[in-house]
């Protein structure tokens, strides 16, 4: 596996995007569409085209830092700019959380201030050091997106959405912009874009601006975005991803396996659960045994982990070894029921961390078990064709090496809790 790959920058925003988009129904493509809306006004108003692939990433993660689903919905109410209070809050907590990514750095600054109204942009400006004009530009473009939202024909509401955006010209938004964005939505073609929006519509006009040589050092940043992401939803997963990514790692040191392997593997401990975005939080809390309309509910979190990494495809099986933590050798897993011939070492290994992981947590319906009785449990599960018979038993073998690991892994999930929620 090599240490660096060249990957297309905009894809892993897009995988992340899709990522935050499955918190709700409410939700579901606001980012790709302030993408399209943003995009198009920078076009029009003479944007660099290396600014505008910029500019295009910031859209697609803007919203990266509303770490609850309350904080998510509220972004939603149109007048929610920089006089509400509270409203700069989840923006500073993205360009923290993108900061952590080096590659994902520039597009940081823009996110910062994407909830300044035009009129506050001079007092803010001169306490901050300036805001990006493209900042300004996502405002605008996530605003229009929120007035689209829940519309099935854009048409029918465009008079009234131009009417709505021209009467905040100069206050909440700048006047070139608005005219440039009054001038495009003159046209059909602009809403019925906007309403059948995709991945092909914001991949165009990019180039290769966003193509970037990826360090595995530097994706383990981004994987760690994830699941900081997908842990934060409830608080008896807190530091569940965490703990999965250094036990897999551990796990994989003691395997043996070669070069990058073990560091990979941890990345896809990282990344095994993003799906779990589109399980509810009262599924994932609930104190009680599921029931089985729920807990269909929770299966589908491997497939849209599966969906979501498509964007990883540079970094080899990376995706298959995070996805595929709940098939079985034997064939009886979900969602794919892929058997043993089908599942890679990294596969069965990411399985391995999870249940040991899960096993030694607490959670609302039971408390963490003992390292003895958690390794009596993988034991039986790897004789019954649950699990990896071979892992199992070196699991047993590194089970204290694994928990120091994990133990040397919480001091840094809490610095990056402490650094987002500071904002």
């Amino acid at each position: 596996m090599a240490t660096h790959a060249g990957v297309p920058l905009l894809s892993l925003a897009l995988d992340l995007s899709r990522h935050l988009d499955l918190a709700h129904p409410a939700l579901r493509d606001h980012h790709q569409l302030t993408a399209f809306i943003a995009r198009e006004i920078a076009r029009r108003t003479g944007v660099p085209e290396a600014r505008r692939g910029q500019l295009v990433m910031a859209a697609l993660l803007h919203d990266v830092g509303a770490l609850t689903l309350k904080e998510r919905l509220d972004l939603l109410e149109f007048e929610h700019d920089v006089r509400t209070p509270g409203s700069m809050i989840h923006a500073r907590a993205a360009a923290q959380l993108l900061g952590e990514f080096p590659p994902f750095k520039d597009m940081a600054h823009i996110v910062a201030y994407h909830h300044v109204s035009w009129n506050a942009a001079p007092e803010i400006a001169e306490a901050q050091g300036g805001i990006p004009p493209e900042s300004h530009i996502l405002h605008l473009a996530d605003r229009v997106a929120v007035l689209l939202r829940g519309t099935r024909s854009a048409l029918g509401r465009a008079k009234q959405i131009r009417r709505r955006i021209r009467g905040a010209s100069g206050t909440m938004f700048a006047p070139l912009l608005v005219d440039a964005f009054d001038e495009m939505a003159e046209t059909e073609a602009f809403w019925l874009q906007a309403r059948d929006v995709d991945a092909c519509h914001i991949l165009a006009d990019t180039g290769d601006c966003c193509m970037v040589e990826v360090a595995v050092e530097d994706l383990k940043s981004l994987a760690k975005i994830f699941g900081f992401l997908i842990d934060f939803k409830s608080p008896f997963t807190a530091f569940h991803s965490g703990a999965v990514a250094a036990t897999a790692e551990a796990l994989a040191r003691r395997a043996g396996l070669p070069g990058d392997g073990p560091e990979l593997m941890g990345i896809a401990g990282h990344l095994h659960d993003v799906g779990k975005m589109a399980v509810p939080a009262r599924i994932l809390e609930k104190p009680k045994p599921l029931t089985a309309e729920e807990f269909n509910v929770m299966r589908g979190h491997a497939y849209y982990t599966y969906k979501i990494l498509e964007g990883m495809s540079a970094f080899g099986p990376l995706r298959e070894w995070a996805a595929y933590h709940h098939e079985r050798p034997d064939g009886k897993g979900y969602p794919f029921h892929l058997s043993a011939a089908d599942l890679s070492t990294g596969a069965r290994l990411v399985a391995v961390a999870d249940v040991y992981v899960a096993l030694r947590e607490n959670r609302p319906y039971k408390a963490g078990l003992d390292a003895g009785r958690v390794v009596r449990i993988l034991a039986q599960m790897g004789r019954n064709g649950a699990l990896d018979r071979d892992l199992v038993a070196l699991m047993a073998e590194a089970e204290g090496e694994v928990d120091a690991a994990c133990r040397a892994a919480l001091p840094g999930t809490m610095s990056t809790y402490e650094r987002v929620a500071g904002c």
